[in-house]
């Protein structure tokens, strides 16, 4: 199916079925109107293949690369390129992606999910941002959905008036597997902070044991600090943090200033936003923390809090 919409006030756009049956490739092409809602599948039911959601104009309130209320989307993409867009979900809003592609590079008003909403998605999700300005904060997983395998995020010369979590959002999000996060080039900005988990969402489970929370930063801007793990949550496994091109190790990335603002832990946050009752026993991380820090070939390389392991 071929969708093309320019003008007009649009409800809800479905790149797929109604109740049922199978849509192989959907796509979906934005370039103006005002529009609530937009699905790259199906709505209560069947399968999406392969969906594709681009946006270059018009407003959107809230995109779901995948179906509403039920059926599978195999594979989801979502392309933003301007408009004036609310909130982004790789996946469904209460129904399963298999696997979810975010490119970003336009303005967000709110956040960025390479999950679902209530939906969880079964292997991995891929965000890209690039030139991009998220108002509240970006989400490698779901908003209350599950990821079954790993997230990954790739940042580059991207504005977050919030804070980036490599995992997800509620204390349903769980992410399964690993959790990637890769922040480079020359203009990134985020004001609060980055975590290689979750926000009050796991990585891992218990029963495992054996994840792994990755951060590497080679140019950004963090008005308060980095973490290893998650906001109060846990990282059943190890994380590890790297922080400067030498610490990194991969020529594929673009080098920039490096400048934290406040501190790097290599584990999690247990203390809840505004609480000043810390719980000093809890554990973030259950297998280890590792942090490399080299700021060898940074013109500008500054770390203006303490390190903790």
């Amino acid at each position: 199916t071929n969708i093309n919409v320019n003008d007009g006030n649009i409800l809800k756009i479905f790149g797929g079925n109604n109740q049922g049956g199978t849509t192989n490739n959907s796509n979906i092409n934005v370039n103006g109107a005002i529009t609530q809602y937009i699905y790259g599948g199906n709505n209560q039911g069947g399968t999406t293949i392969n969906s594709n959601v681009i946006v270059n104009n018009g407003t959107v309130s809230k995109i779901f690369g995948g179906n509403n209320e039920g059926g599978t989307t195999t594979s989801s993409h979502v392309y933003t390129y301007g408009g004036n867009i609310t909130d982004v979900y790789g996946g469904g809003d209460k129904a399963i992606t298999n696997e979810t592609h975010l490119k970003i590079n336009s303005n967000i008003q709110n956040s960025v999910f390479g999950g679902g909403n209530e939906a969880g998605v079964n292997n991995n999700t891929y965000i890209e941002l690039n030139n991009a300005t998220v108002e509240n904060n970006i989400y490698g997983g779901g908003n209350e959905g599950t990821v079954g395998k790993d997230t990954y995020i790739n940042v580059k010369d991207t504005i977050c008036n919030n804070s980036i979590y490599a995992g997800g959002n509620g204390i349903t999000a769980t992410v399964y597997g690993n959790t990637n996060l890769v922040m480079q080039g020359t203009k990134n900005n985020i004001k609060n902070s980055v975590f290689g988990g979750g926000n009050k969402a796991e990585t891992g489970t218990k029963e495992n044991n054996n994840s792994t929370s990755l951060v590497n930063i080679v140019g950004a801007n963090v008005g308060k600090n980095v973490y290893g793990g998650a906001n109060t949550s846990i990282v059943y496994g190890i994380t590890k943090t790297n922080i400067g091109y030498d610490a990194v190790l991969d020529s594929s990335l673009e080098k920039g200033d490096v400048k934290i603002s406040g501190t790097v832990f290599g584990g999690g946050e247990a203390n809840e936003a505004g609480s000043e009752i810390y719980d000093f026993s809890y554990i973030s991380v259950t297998e280890g923390t590792t942090i490399n820090i080299d700021g060898n070939g940074h013109e500008n390389f500054e770390i203006l809090g303490s390190i903790f392991g």
